[in-house]
């Protein structure tokens, strides 16, 4: 009965180490990267496309507060844009292949492929999906603000 015992702490050990061992290895969830998972009712050959990546940008008096934006492409990245700044403010990325809405109407204006005006106090939902790798810039269009530093990069994988 005794050596019985000792052969399931023995076995049960070992499961938990292996367990933690897993746990350990899997990776920091904050970097982790989006995949594919069945649907329910789904073949093996059917998935389910990536969700939605979220951020969230503040546009500042002169400045983002955040200036390094990333999205895999043809995932779809649901951009909160909230200006908390005393004067108007807009996000844009002169080109960009891919598909670009603002509040449920085309982000594209003008010379600009995508182009989100806000005005003071206000928020907005750009909803992005990028077809093609590559690092792109984003800035304000206000008169001097790029110029000031009101820029960042977007890098899409």
């Amino acid at each position: 009965m005794t050596r019985n015992r000792t052969r399931m702490t023995v076995a049960l050990s070992a499961v938990a180490g292996f367990s933690l061992l897993l746990t350990a290895c899997g990776g920091d969830s904050d970097t982790a990267t989006p995949v594919a998972t069945e649907a329910p009712g789904a073949t093996a050959t059917e998935t389910t496309a990536p969700a939605a990546a979220a951020a969230t940008i503040e546009l500042q008096d002169i400045k983002f507060d955040v200036t390094e934006l990333s999205a895999a492409a043809g995932q779809t990245l649901e951009l909160t844009i909230k200006n908390t700044g005393m004067i108007d403010h807009d996000f844009t990325i002169d080109e960009i292949a891919g598909e670009a809405t603002v509040n449920g109407a085309t982000a594209a204006s003008g010379d600009w492929d995508v182009h989100v005006a806000t005005v003071a106090g206000g928020e907005s939902t750009l909803l992005l999906t990028p077809t093609t790798a590559g690092t792109y810039e984003f800035y304000c269009t206000v008169l001097g603000h790029k110029e000031a530093g009101m820029v960042g990069t977007l890098t899409v994988q």
